[in-house]
């Protein structure tokens, strides 16, 4: 038999070797594979975002994002009377009744706590429920530097909250300046078609006139000079189509006829200021 202490060295060596395989076999065990790549992985800020949640803690971030959803009446009145309130703690620090609210007064329930955020605002600045049982309270070892960072945040708040009021508005303008201007592009293509109506009618009337104007014309003329008759009866007068002619006249196609016989002439035209016109020629054509 070995010797105790040869046999309690020899113990110890055989642990050793059994602890040496352990962490070999350890080590060459296969790792657990994270998930799908697809999947993405959760950084540490949402992780103690929902750490927090689940404490039961708010951020500043959060209480911000509350008070935000007040509507524009409500978030005016709360944040003018926390600035007001913040801001006599900041100027006189000493003074005990500018850290001391009582919940029930009505105007500071009504105008500040019942908003949205508001209970979050006054506990992140410091303010404690639990010293005196009705009593807002802030200790005087309280980090007073966390009002201002309050009140600057709010500041950004309401400045944003104005520059997107702006906007809005700029664009419920532009909007309703379109819809007038569509409104009255709608009424002129409804009314275009009657104007245009009565601007053919008018534009025919005229035309008719003119017509008759210069064919009494072309009749008193063809009468004034037989020879381009040629002994006809012409009996009927018709002007066929009109185009620009030389020095400022107007050569009219004229179809002449006796009975079921049609003759064709160029009559050389002008038209006076005063809207008479006149035959300077006529030409068989």
């Amino acid at each position: 038999p070995l010797p105790s202490n040869e046999g309690e060295h020899m113990a110890t060596q055989a642990k050793l070797l059994a602890a040496l395989r352990k962490n070999a076999d350890d080590e060459n065990d296969t790792p657990r594979l994270p998930g799908p790549a697809s999947e993405p992985v959760a950084d540490q800020g949402v992780l103690k975002l929902r750490k927090s949640n689940l404490l039961g803690t708010v951020t500043w971030e959060q209480a911000l994002e509350k008070l935000d959803l007040n509507g524009k009446h409500d978030h005016a009145e709360c944040t003018a009377t926390i600035a007001k309130m913040f801001g006599n703690v900041l100027a006189n620090p000493s003074e005990p009744k500018y850290r001391k609210i009582r919940l029930a007064n009505p105007n500071f329930s009504a105008k500040v706590y019942s908003c949205s955020g508001a209970p979050e605002i006054f506990r992140l600045a410091g303010f404690k429920d639990t010293v005196e049982q009705g009593f807002l309270l802030l200790p005087a070892t309280a980090d007073i530097s966390l009002l201002q960072c309050a009140l600057d945040e709010i500041a950004k708040q309401i400045a944003a909250r104005s520059e997107a009021e702006e906007k809005k508005r700029k664009k419920e303008h532009e909007r309703a300046v379109q819809a007038r201007e569509a409104r009255s592009a709608k009424k002129r293509e409804e009314s275009e078609p009657a104007r245009f109506d009565a601007a053919v009618a008018g534009a025919s009337s005229m035309m008719v006139d003119e017509d008759e104007v210069m064919i009494a014309a072309i009749e008193a003329f063809m009468d004034a000079h037989p020879d381009l008759k040629k002994g006809r009866n012409l009996d009927t007068y018709a002007i066929e189509r009109q185009a620009p002619g030389p020095a400022d006249t107007v050569v009219a196609t004229v179809t002449a006829s006796e009975r079921t016989n049609y003759y064709d002439y160029h009559a050389f035209m002008k038209r006076s200021k005063h809207g008479e016109w006149s035959v300077q020629k006529i030409e068989i054509a």
